[in-house]
């Protein structure tokens, strides 16, 4: 079930991975806050080690694997649980540096279809998602600021209904500090909040609810490489440490 609320996420995330500015574009090494020209990252996740006394790995619990091209745009991005069984696969295409297409294989959800069209700038204004017979699932309308980063992403399904909205506040490096979900009536679903150290790396988030009562916390310490990207990462939930990550980075020459 976690890996399923981790896949939802990843597709709430897609259209923020591919967001870029109006003035340069955003790839997927700056939008993961990625230093040097990264080839592919295996990222696996354990549990912590049951009665440890201090923070070890325990049992596996997922493996992550991201490929990227050399323009730092995904290429594909997949997730296997602790059995080492396929959640879902993400095939990106690209063009001029865009992301124009993401092909996502979901365990028990099928097959579906993501197509991003932009402005002549390079801004991002809608995604289009098609289901596994070609038929327009639901599409997203995206409004940007002045950078060109969405700001607002409304939700509609084949029949142009809305479903939801998303709103997105930044602060003044670009990084994503809030996001908010709403109903149809625009009355608030879900808030998320995002702190980062100076560096750029997520360093806490917070789920809230409709009542503004946080209901999940999650904070996160990182051992990093030479060249700044992390390699280990532990996650506190509600200051509990909870999962230990691990990271293989291998880099383009």
């Amino acid at each position: 079930m976690e890996l399923i609320k981790r896949l939802s996420i990843v597709l709430l995330s897609l259209l923020s991975i591919i967001s870029c500015s109006k003035v340069k574009k955003i790839n997927s090494w700056q939008e993961m806050n990625l230093k040097g020209r990264v080839k592919s990252i295996k990222e696996i996740a354990y549990d912590l080690a049951r009665d440890s006394k201090s923070i070890e790995k325990g049992e596996l619990f997922s493996t992550s694997k991201f490929l990227f091209n050399e323009e730092g745009n995904f290429i594909e991005k997949a997730l296997y649980d602790a059995r080492d069984t396929l959640v879902f696969q993400h095939y990106y295409k690209s063009n001029k540096g865009l992301i124009i297409e993401c092909v996502s294989e979901q365990i028990d959800r099928g097959r579906f279809k993501y197509v991003f069209r932009y402005d002549t700038q390079g801004a991002i204004q809608a995604c289009l998602v098609y289901n596994s017979k070609g038929l327009l699932s639901f599409r997203i309308q995206c409004k940007g600021d002045d950078n060109g980063r969405p700001i607002e992403q409304i939700k509609y399904d084949a029949n142009d209904k809305l479903i939801d909205r998303v709103k997105i506040v930044y602060d003044k490096d670009g990084h994503m500090i809030e996001k908010a979900l709403l109903a149809p009536d625009n009355s608030l679903e879900l808030k998320f909040l995002y702190e980062y150290d100076n560096k750029g790396n997520l360093i806490k988030e917070e789920k809230s609810n409709s009542e503004n009562r946080i209901i999940a916390s999650h904070s996160y310490q990182h051992k990093f490489d030479q060249k700044g990207n992390w390699l280990q990462k532990i996650e506190y939930t509600n200051s509990i440490p909870r999962r230990i990550y691990t990271r293989e980075i291998e880099y383009y020459e």
